[in-house]
């Protein structure tokens, strides 16, 4: 077991002994054996040890009973009597068809980027997923290319009887999302080494993002982010999505109080930034469990590409144990509910006919509510609005309560904008408050020079409005161009501007 007899010479075998997991010159019948050349480095000078260098990768390594101990890399025993140099091994579950409609959101942060050689380039796609390039498993893998200007969407698919793009190099720092189409998961096993976890990302303020995540254990959202996430907007993993409010700096975020927001361990994670950046995952070795949905049971439906966060705001005193949303009574996404704030990953970004309604399931036999009204959140006025999501492709997200109308409450964070844009002879100031404090809202022109103040008082907590005239606080009106309006609390400055024209 776990043998190489390759150049030796020997007597005839006696019997039929039992050879596994072997590299055997000329071939013997067993599970696991191989008759290839072992690749030794230096054979004639008595060294054994397996190559794994720019031109060859042993056919030895990782391939031994994996039954069997690993090796002290911790990685699957090799064949022979001298392991291979230190690195790194994943064995990818992909799943099958019924789980999540077969898709997987990914990256890769052990990879070959070691042997390139003409018969063999270990991170190249036609050798990476050899053993799933077949159309009863695969359907296809995509990808937006990261550290490019490019949203051109990239394929690596089946048609015209060949796969296409399979001469694509593999990079840890991308994140890709397959769709698998066998009947039962399938593994997936890469032998490479881990990415650098210094390594950077160069994101583009201009398309989204998706990088891979290959520090080798899980963060919490913030963790692995750091500092970096005051210029983030927008992040989505195929589990969760945590928004702003408005893609604006400072605004606050909505989804994390929903659940644990964890990244795990070769996850593909879409961000939208304010700037470009050149990015690096933080490594704080603050390590924490592996972030898993749990399977809706009573709801059921089919998992799409990429979907759009529903924020639902429930009754707390009537909490069911799962929610769906439907279109045309059809369930486009359902989530277990595990408290008021549940957000749905829905997928309903192909549109459709009608409005969506929603549906609560209680576990204590009774009977499923169907909600068809309530009340939808407007990022434009700051307000909630008796009326139906109508889908929208370009919409970053929806926040709704299924509240009573007399007990309709969102917890906002410092907001603050106008209303029209631009601005003709007068405009209307909103802005919401997380606590209640002392509050200064005023009105500057680009030199810096007060124009006029419109409150400066104890404000409440919630959403408020102020009206301007267009007026200095002598009463004149103020000429056409651009204003600045600045909130100011003990613990917040938020500066906009306006343009103002008569």
């Amino acid at each position: 077991m776990n043998s190489i007899i390759w150049g030796n010479t020997y007597a005839n075998i006696v019997g039929y002994p039992s050879v596994t997991y072997s590299c055997i010159e000329d071939g013997y019948t067993g599970m696991g054996n191989i008759d290839i050349d072992p690749q030794f480095e230096d054979p004639i000078n008595y060294d054994f040890t397996l190559r794994w260098d720019t031109d060859v990768l042993s056919p030895c390594i990782d391939t031994a009973d994996p039954t069997t101990e690993w090796d002290g890399d911790d990685t699957p025993p090799d064949m022979g009597a001298r392991i291979a140099v230190k690195h790194a091994y994943d064995d990818w579950e992909m799943p099958d068809i019924n789980t999540d409609r077969g898709w997987k959101w990914m990256c890769f942060p052990v990879l070959d980027t070691v042997t390139n050689a003409p018969d063999y380039d270990g991170d190249m796609a036609e050798y990476l997923l050899a053993d799933i390039l077949d159309t009863d498993i695969l359907d296809h893998v995509e990808w937006i290319p990261i550290e490019t200007q490019s949203q051109q969407l990239q394929l690596i698919r089946y048609y015209n009887n060949e796969w296409h793009n399979l001469d694509h190099i593999f990079k840890s720092i991308q994140g890709y999302k397959f769709q698998m189409i066998g009947q039962t998961s399938v593994e997936l096993p890469v032998s490479g080494f881990l990415e650098d976890s210094t390594a950077t990302i160069q994101l583009h303020s201009a398309h989204d993002n998706w990088m891979g995540y290959f520090i080798d254990y899980n963060q919490s959202v913030e963790d692995a982010f750091g500092e970096s996430l005051e210029n983030m907007h927008y992040i989505q993993t195929q589990r969760w999505t945590v928004t702003r409010e408005e893609p604006e700096p400072g605004s606050p975020w909505i989804g994390f109080l929903s659940a644990n927001r964890t990244i795990n361990y070769g996850d593909l994670v879409i961000v939208r930034c304010f700037n470009n950046e050149l990015f690096a995952w933080c490594d704080t070795e603050l390590a924490h469990e592996r972030d898993v949905r749990e399977e809706t049971v009573y709801f059921t439906y089919e998992e799409q590409a990429s979907y759009v966060p529903i924020y639902v705001q429930l009754d707390p005193n009537d909490l069911p144990d799962e929610i769906a949303v439907l279109i045309d009574d059809e369930c486009k996404g359902a989530e277990k509910v595990t408290n008021d704030l549940t957000d749905i990953r829905a997928y309903i970004l192909d549109g459709g006919s009608g409005n969506v309604t929603f549906e609560l399931y209680y576990d204590n036999k009774a009977p499923v509510k169907k909600v068809k009204d309530y009340f939808l959140y407007n990022n434009m006025n700051m307000e909630l609005e008796q009326k139906p999501i109508t889908p929208d492709p370009v919409k970053d997200y929806y926040l709704v309560t299924l509240k009573e109308e007399d007990t309709v409450h969102l917890t906002h964070g410092y907001l603050l904008k106008h209303f029209p844009n631009p601005v003709y002879n007068s405009a209307v100031i909103k802005y919401s408050l997380p606590q209640d404090e002392r509050i200064n809202v005023s009105i500057y022109n680009v030199r810096g020079k007060l124009v006029k103040t419109l409150i400066n008082e104890n404000g409440l907590s919630g959403v408020h409005s102020l009206y301007w005239d267009g007026t200095d606080t002598g009463g004149k009106y103020v000429t056409n161009g651009v204003y600045m309006y600045i909130l100011e609390t003990e613990n917040k400055v938020i500066t906009r501007k306006m343009l103002f024209m008569r």
